[in-house]
């Protein structure tokens, strides 16, 4: 698109040039599961401000290249144990999962913010005096750290 960039080409959001998976499962007794997944990507794009200007008492950022850089590198381990409460002849079929999502709480990011900071009540605001010089300060947004979960599966 000629309005965007300049007309130069630019990484789309989803371009990761390296993606990667892993997937375990151990079946150490006849009712029992023991599986893992690994999964490892590229940070995305994103554009970052290459510097700053003052206006009316504001510190505004100044954007060059689109999507100029990346977002730090993506990976989590995801763990889980089924246990089949019933015998395998049987019609009905039921299973309780115990199952851990970013297994050590690694905290991907999914957006970085450039001079914010956190004000007493937690939000992140811009700051309102003036650097001496300007400085890229990044807060990075992530979704979610280790999310424990059990689930019960029936079949029929």
């Amino acid at each position: 698109m000629d309005e965007i960039n300049g007309g130069e080409p630019y990484p789309a959001y989803s371009d990761r040039p390296h993606d990667f998976s892993l997937y375990l499962s151990w079946s150490f007794h006849p009712r029992l599961a023991l599986t893992g997944n690994f999964t490892y990507m590229t940070g995305a794009p994103f554009t970052t401000p290459t510097g700053f200007y003052h206006y009316d008492h504001h510190q505004v950022p100044i954007y060059g290249k689109r999507n100029n850089d990346r977002l730090p590198d993506y990976h989590r381990l995801d763990v889980a144990l089924n246990w089949q409460l019933s015998r395998p002849e049987r019609k009905y079929q039921h299973e309780l999962i115990f199952s851990f999502y970013n297994l050590y709480n690694r905290k991907n990011p999914v957006a970085l913010h450039f001079n914010k900071i956190e004000n007493e009540d937690g939000a992140y605001v811009v700051p309102t005096d003036l650097y001496p010089s300007p400085e890229l300060v990044s807060t990075q947004f992530y979704l979610y750290g280790i999310v424990p979960s059990v689930s019960y599966h029936f079949r029929f």
